[in-house]
């Protein structure tokens, strides 16, 4: 217990949009690391950066903006 410290961990799988999920590999995802799994169209470069980044950044309460870039 340390006054103002605050550990969170976050997971999520990004994958690309033409990627087949086993439904056992995502229950795993799930239950063992709390991840969800999401696509991404990793052709529009800018736009998976940013659905990257935001995530991040949403879960870190703004301290990591900035996770992958183009």
């Amino acid at each position: 217990n340390s006054p103002g410290v605050e550990l969170k961990l976050a997971n999520k799988i990004f994958l690309a949009e033409d990627v087949v999920v086993k439904p056992e590999y995502q229950q795993l995802a799930e239950d063992i690391f709390a991840s969800s799994v999401e696509k991404v169209d990793f052709s529009k470069t800018n736009e998976a950066v940013k659905t990257i980044n935001d995530w991040c950044e949403q879960q870190t309460n703004s301290k990591i903006k900035n996770v992958v870039s183009a």
